[in-house]
């Protein structure tokens, strides 16, 4: 089973204590780290689960970002017709 060892990735930084707001909570520039660290190990133990970013946003959900491993049953949001928003999920 992959694992994320978290406390080895903190002590490899010579910053780790601003890694953390009070202790035991990450700091945003934590969370920045421990995503960034998990989006790595997905990319290496599970490629095919590796989201790949919208190149035009860098954004992770949106239309732009894609995963071959993961297909979608239902329309991105920016896509769902809000003026009758149950047509956006028909079949077509």
């Amino acid at each position: 089973l992959p694992c994320l060892n978290l406390w080895k990735v903190l002590q490899e930084e010579s910053n780790w204590p601003e890694l953390l707001s009070d202790g035991l909570h990450f700091s945003p520039a934590g969370n920045t780290l421990v995503g960034t660290k998990i989006l790595q190990k997905i990319s290496e133990v599970f490629p095919e689960l590796a989201v790949v970013p919208c190149k035009y946003t860098g954004s992770y959900g949106n239309s732009g970002s894609s995963c071959s491993g993961i297909t979608t049953d239902s329309p991105w949001w920016e896509n769902i017709d809000n003026a009758c928003p149950s047509k956006s999920f028909e079949a077509s």
